[in-house]
This record gives structure tokens, sequence and C-alpha cells, in this order.
């Protein structure tokens, strides 16, 4: 009987897979890969006699949670979402990178941010928002087993958000944290895909020119861990941009891949923020069970070119009870030197 079941249960999950890699692949057939950005602003307008804290950055990182079933009702994206847009508009960054951003919360973002920030980003699978919509278009779908799966096929990116009045979009990419990153796929001994989204601006109140990278390490691989951030130094090597870099790391402070990190031309913010403007604890809450010691989310700079005046862990709750999501969000006040 026990035999049975599980030849009924493999089978299933056989058929759910053929039929999830089938509608991927039609959906996917010639279509290209790359979303298109809204590159060049006409209608900045710098402020007159800017005063020198005028044109330091507010810069968040911030993993939303993806759409998923929660254990209690209060975690679903449907009543954290707005609590969601009410922390970002209060703290009013100038530049936020998101990770684990699903088709129908990337939409909800751009609907309440996109009148102030600019975007860019596409999902994990190569599929850009035309394609997400034409798969999952509902921005709060409930989380039952199909639209699940509709959200899997398009999967998760990690889109940046820059504020329009100030930046000037002059090219963005994405690549995938693996051998070859011009295309989809899983790198190394990770275990999903994973990729890295970044944005090249103009600062037209300082006239620099700043690459932002964005990126969601992998959970389980140590050997995809380090070889990503190797190859987003390749690319920041490569750039002439003043590097940024931010997300989800997936690495506990004074770990391998951490130090690795630190030890090159980038260093991490809350180490560079005077130690009275320095919160410390956990970035990644699990909803309170499974909290973490210290931070997994980090915003590294070149300090060659930002002082961090502060680094806050923003631990904000909804009704003064609730996660906003399963990770805080990170705020940093960069200046420049």
């Amino acid at each position: 009987m026990f035999k049975k079941i599980l030849k009924i249960t493999a089978i299933l999950l056989l058929v759910l897979i053929i039929i999830t890699g089938g509608t991927y692949g039609v959906i996917h057939r010639g279509v290209p890969l790359q979303g298109e950005a809204e590159m060049g602003q006409e209608s900045i307008l710098v402020p007159e006699n800017l005063e020198d804290e005028q044109t330091n950055i507010d810069v968040i990182s911030y993993n939303v949670r993806l759409i998923t079933k929660e254990d209690i009702e209060e975690h679903y994206w449907t009543n954290r979402k707005e609590p969601m847009i009410n922390l970002l508009d209060n703290y009013n960054a100038d530049i936020i990178g998101f990770q684990e951003v699903t088709h129908p919360q990337y939409e909800y973002l751009i609907k309440h941010l996109g009148d102030e920030y600019g975007y860019y980003g596409i999902y994990r699978s190569g599929l850009n928002r035309e394609r997400g919509e034409s798969i999952i278009s509902d921005t709060d779908p409930k989380p039952h087993l199909f639209n699940n799966l509709r959200i899997m096929v398009v999967d998760e990116g990690s889109p940046i958000f820059y504020r329009k009045s100030r930046f000037e979009l002059l090219d963005y990419d994405t690549f995938w944290l693996r051998e070859n990153p011009e295309s989809p796929g899983r790198g190394w001994d990770a275990n999903i895909r994973r990729i890295c989204s970044y944005v090249e601006l103009l600062d037209h109140y300082t006239d620099e020119i700043i690459t932002v990278y964005n990126t969601h390490f992998d959970h389980r691989g140590d050997v995809a861990r380090q070889k990503s951030a190797d190859l987003i130094y390749e690319y920041i090597d490569d750039s002439r941009g003043i590097p940024i870099a931010m997300g989800d790391f997936n690495i506990p402070e004074g770990e391998e891949v951490y130090n690795s990190i630190v030890e090159r031309s980038l260093s991490d913010t809350k180490y560079l923020s005077p130690e009275d403007k320095r919160d410390s604890g956990t970035t990644f809450n699990g909803f309170g069970d499974y909290p973490h010691e210290g931070p997994i989310d980090y915003i590294f700079v070149d300090d060659n070119y930002f002082n961090a005046l502060t680094y806050r862990i923003i631990t904000d709750r909804y009704d003064d009870e609730y996660y906003i999501s399963d990770h805080y969000p990170v705020l940093v006040e960069l200046k420049y030197k």
C-alpha cells in the first residue's frame, strides 16, 4: 500500500513538472529575455544652491518575502503590502533594492512607487514584466496551488528603484550567478537560480556616476556564494560607476565569503557608520520564529568614494505587532567624499 502511494505521488509530481515545464516553454519560446527600462530623464531640475546634506543618498535594501502560504493570516502578502508601502513612504529613500519579489509584488510596488521612482528588474527565469503579466496579473493573488505554480513559473526578481527627480538611468542589465552569467540557470552548488540586477545612474545633484548592484545569494551553496561574490567583483571592476552593492547575501558577519568581500574594495556600511549612529542585531526575523543573531542583508560601498553617516535596521511593525516581512530593511545614509 505504501509503495502504491509513493508511486502515485511520483506520477503526480512528474505530471506537475511536465505541465510547469511545458507552460514555461510555450510562453518563453521566441520571447526576448530582457525587459526594457525607461532611459534618460529630461525633466530633472537640480535645486539651486544645494546644501551638502541634500547630496547625501539614502539607500534601502529590503527582502520583501515572496507570495506564498504562511502560518498565520497576518503574514500573508495581502495584509503586509500596505504597511510596506507606508514604511517606504515614511523613510523616503533615494534608492531601494528589493529581493524575493514575485511578479504580483513587483506590479504592486510599481503602482504605488512608480510616480516618484524609476525601476528596473527581470526575473530569475529570464522572463520580463510583460511575460509575467501574461501568466499572473493579479497584484494580490490568493496563495493557493494554481497561483503559486504560476508565480513559480515567472520566479522572483531583485528590482532596483531610484528617485527619478535626481537620477538618470544610463545603463542596466541582469546577470545570473553562475559559470555562464548571460543566461538563466543555477551556478556551482546553488540550490536554485540566483541573479544580480544592476543600474548605472547619473546623479544630477553631483554629476557622479554610480552603479547599483542588487542581489540575493543562494541559501545553501557555499561554493556558489563565494563564486557569486567573485563574479560581482568582476562586473564592478569593468564598470565606470562608483559601486553600491546590496542585497540578501545569506552570510553572517565574519564568515569566509563576507571576509572575502570586505577585504577587497567594498566595505560594510555598518562599520563605516559612527558607533552612535549604528544599529546592531539581526536583519532576518523569520516572522519571529527563526531569527539570526546578526545581519545577513548588507549594503556595501567603496569607502574611497563614500562615507556612511548612519546605519539603521528598521524594525517597524504594523498594528504594533505583526512583521511586515521576514526580513527587516536596512537603511544607510551615504555621503560623497
